[in-house]
């Protein structure tokens, strides 16, 4: 087998797997009946001075996050005529993802997007461990409560059930928080 063929191989496998994942972490999503919606701002900036505390929001959006998508159009062409009416001032959009249901924030290293991908990281290896069992379940050796590899699989998903059990906390914490802020604010 030539090398080209070898990681041609590689390749369509980590593909599947990225795949796989991919299915995975949407089951989760549609099980926890995460509402996936965006904040559109467009906001300008005076010459020379960025950061939040210069920004002037000049117009927003709320909406879900397939509308978005699918009329991007619209908003680039308000961007376009933010830059028109503010010539000077540098205009940019901002965008913030969020869960309509909790109202808590969806991106990358989110608590939302973690507990998706620690719950998805148990079913993964809990499936793993059921097709590595059915695979030796033919051997009169084979004891999953004694085998090295299945102890260690177990202890694996045992740790991202603690991890999902943290998150959670951290998720009902970040929600009494909200809820506390939104009382205070009239």
């Amino acid at each position: 087998m030539t090398m080209a063929k070898k990681n041609a191989s590689k390749q369509e496998y980590v593909g599947s797997e990225w795949i796989e994942d991919a299915k995975r972490e949407a089951a989760i999503e549609k099980a926890l009946k995460i509402e996936k919606w965006v904040k559109v701002y467009i906001v300008a900036y005076p010459p020379d001075k960025y950061g939040v505390e210069n920004e002037i929001v000049l117009h927003k959006y709320d909406l879900p996050r397939e509308m978005w998508l699918k009329y991007d159009w619209v908003i680039t062409w308000r961007r376009s005529k933010c830059q028109c009416q503010h010539p000077r001032m540098n205009v940019t959009t901002v965008l913030c993802f969020y869960d309509k249901k909790s109202g808590l924030e969806i991106g990358y290293n989110s608590l939302m997007s973690k507990l998706v991908f620690a719950k998805a990281n148990i079913t993964k290896w809990t499936n793993k461990m059921e097709r590595y069992i059915a695979q030796n379940a033919s051997d009169m050796f084979f004891d999953p409560k004694d085998d090295p590899l299945a102890m260690k699989m177990k202890a694996t998903i045992a740790s991202y059930k603690g991890k999902v059990v943290e998150i959670e906390e951290e998720i009902k914490a970040k929600l009494a928080e909200n809820a506390k802020n939104e009382v205070k604010t009239p």
